[in-house]
C-alpha cells in the first residue's frame, strides 16, 4: 500500500487549503453516501487481492471473493479478465494440492559480490511488495551507474531519495503508483490520488514542487472523466504549489483501476533541512499524529456506510466519512519541520501506510538501525475509528492508515512539536522513545511489556473482502 499520498505554499495556509478544497468536493457527489460493493469494489478489488496472500485467499476468502472480474494464476501470470460490475474475483489454482505462496527464483551469484560459485533461491510474495530480503539482494546492488551525488539511495522501509545539487541544495525524489478510485467520485478521487504522492515527499521535511506523471488508463475512461480527473489533479497541485513538468497520457488494452500509472514528486530545499526514516537517534521521542488505522476507517466508512449506520447510527456513519479527508500526512509533515530539525527537532518521519502503525514504527527502527519502546496506549485510537475496527474486525494498530505520521523528535523540542500540530488542529502524541538496538523493540500493552512486530499483512485487505462479499450476498 501503500496501501498509497509539498508544497511552496506557507505551512500555515495549508489546513485551510485542504478545508477549502473538502468544502468545494463535498458538493454533488452521492458516491460517498451509498454502498460502494458494486463500483467501488471493483475498483479496490485488484488492490484488495495484491495484498493478500494465497494462502488467506485458500483459507479465508477464495469462496467469497469466486466470481469476480479478476482472475489470478498462482506464480508469474496475472490474467485479467473483463466482466459485469456482477462478477467477482477468483484466484486460479492450477492444481489440486495447495500451492505455496510464494514464487522462488534462482539469482546467479554474480549478485553476491565476494562469494564464488553457486546459486541461491529466494522467495517473491504472490503478488505485492518485495520482502526486504528480496530488495536486499536483487534490486540493491544493481541501481544503474553510481554517483557521488546520490545522498540517500533506494532503501527499503525509505520513502525518498536524496540527491546532491551542489551550492547547499538537495532534491528528494519519490515514486509511487497513480491510484484512482472512481467510485468515491472523480474529484474526490483525484484529490487522494495527488495527496498519496504528495505524502511521501512531504517526510523528507522538504516542500515539494515538481511532479511528472504517468497516466496508463483503462479503455473505459471517456473524455469527460479525464477532463474531470485532470483538472482536479491540476487544481490540487496548484494548492499544494506542485507544477506538473512531465507526464505521459494514453488508454491501453490490460489496464485496470485503481492503479493507473505512476509519479514522481520532487521537492528541493536546503542540505541541512531533509530527514529520512533512517535518520532516529537513541533518545529520540517517538510522537504519531491523528492516531491509527485513519485509512482503514475511512475507506470502510465511504464503502460500507449503510452498515454503518445500521450497527452505529446515521449520524455516526455520516461523521466518520469526514475521515476521507484526513488521509494525507502533508501538512502533518511540514508542520513538523518547522519547529526544527535534526540536532534541534524532528530527526525522522515516515508515514504509516500499508501494516499501520505497529509497521510504521518498526520501519523506521530498522532503517536507523536501532530500538525502540512503545506504550501502546498512548497512540491515539478515535472512537469512530475503534469501532468501525471492531465491526469489521481489524486490528486498528496494524490497519492501513495513510494520513498517520510517524515522527522521532530531539526530547527537547517534543513540547514545542505537539504545539505546533496543535495550532493546525492536528492531534498527536508522545508515544514512546528510541533506545538503543541492543534493547530490541519493545511495546508495553496494559503494563506488559511484549516484542513489537511488523504485521507483515494488513488486515485491511482480508476484512474489505469479507465486507463486500456479505454486502454483496445481503443485497
Amino acid at each position: 500500500m501503500s496501501h498509497c499520498l509539498l508544497a511552496s505554499c506557507q505551512a500555515s495556509g495549508q489546513h485551510g487549503t485542504v478545508a477549502a478544497t473538502r468544502q468545494r468536493l463535498s458538493g454533488g457527489e452521492d458516491n460517498l453516501s451509498r454502498e460502494a460493493h458494486g463500483g467501488l469494489s471493483r475498483h479496490l478489488l485488484a488492490r484488495l487481492a495484491s495484498r493478500l496472500s494465497a494462502n488467506q485467499l485458500a483459507e479465508n476468502d477464495r469462496g467469497s471473493l469466486r466470481g469476480h472480474p479478476l482472475s489470478l494464476e498462482y506464480g508469474d501470470r496475472v490474467r485479467w479478465h473483463r466482466g459485469s460490475v456482477a462478477r467477482r474475483a477468483e484466484r486460479i489454482v492450477a492444481e489440486k494440492r495447495p500451492r505455496p505462496s510464494v514464487a522462488r527464483v534462482s539469482l546467479p551469484s554474480w549478485n553476491r559480490p565476494g562469494e564464488g560459485g553457486g546459486r541461491m533461491e529466494l522467495e517473491l510474495p504472490t503478488l505485492g511488495k518485495i520482502s526486504r530480503e528480496v530488495f536486499d539482494q536483487i534490486i540493491l546492488p544493481n541501481l544503474g551507474a553510481p554517483s557521488p551525488q546520490v545522498l540517500v539511495p533506494p532503501q527499503h522501509g525509505v520513502d525518498v531519495g536524496i540527491v546532491d545539487l551542489g551550492n547547499g541544495l538537495v532534491m528528494a525524489v519519490t515514486t509511487d503508483p497513480v491510484f484512482v478510485v472512481p467510485a468515491y467520485g472523480w474529484e474526490r478521487a483525484a484529490w487522494f490520488a495527488i495527496h498519496i504522492l504528495a505524502s511521501d515527499a512531504a517526510t523528507s521535511g522538504l516542500r515539494p514542487t515538481y511532479m511528472a506523471i504517468d497516466l496508463n488508463l483503462p479503455l473505459e475512461i471517456t473524455a469527460e472523466e479525464l477532463a474531470l480527473l485532470w483538472t482536479t489533479m491540476h487544481r490540487v497541485c496548484a494548492e499544494l504549489g506542485i507544477a506538473i513538468v512531465a507526464g505521459h497520457t494514453a488508454r491501453y488494452e490490460g489496464c485496470n483501476y485503481p492503479m493507473v500509472g505512476g509519479a514522481a514528486v520532487l521537492a528541493i530545499g536546503p542540505a541541512d533541512r531533509y530527514v529520512t526514516p533512517k535518520m532516529a537517534r537513541v533518545g529520540d521521542l517517538v510522537v504519531v499524529t491523528k492516531g491509527a488505522a485513519i485509512e482503514a476507517a475511512g475507506l470502510f466508512a465511504v464503502s460500507f456506510p449503510e452498515r454503518i449506520a445500521a450497527a452505529y447510527g446515521r449520524e455516526f456513519a455520516e461523521r466518520a466519512q469526514e475521515l476521507f479527508w484526513q488521509m494525507t500526512v502533508v501538512e502533518d509533515a511540514l508542520t513538523a519541520v518547522s519547529v526544527g530539525v535534526r540536532d534541534d527537532g524532528v530527526t525522522a518521519m515516515h508515514d504509516a501506510t500499508e501494516c499501520g502503525v505497529f509497521g510504521g514504527l518498526v520501519e523506521v527502527a530498522e532503517a536507523s538501525g536501532v530500538g525502540m519502546r512503545i506504550e501502546q496506549e498512548r497512540i491515539i485510537l478515535r472512537e469512530d475509528v475503534a469501532k468501525i475496527c471492531e465491526l469489521f474486525g481489524m486490528n486498528p494498530y496494524a490497519a492501513i492508515s495513510e494520513g498517520t505520521l510517524i515522527i522521532t523528535v530531539r526530547p527537547h523540542k517534543a513540547e514545542a512539536l505537539l504545539a505546533a500540530l496543535a495550532t493546525k488542529g492536528i492531534a498527536a502524541s508522545i508515544v514512546g522513545e528510541v533506545v538503543p538496538p541492543e534493547r530490541g523493540l519493545t511495546l508495553v500493552v496494559e503494563g506488559r511489556e511484549q516484542r513489537l512486530e511488523h504485521p507483515r499483512v494488513d488486515p485491511f485487505w482480508a476484512a474489505f473482502g469479507r465486507a463486500m462479499a456479505e454486502a454483496q450476498q445481503a443485497g
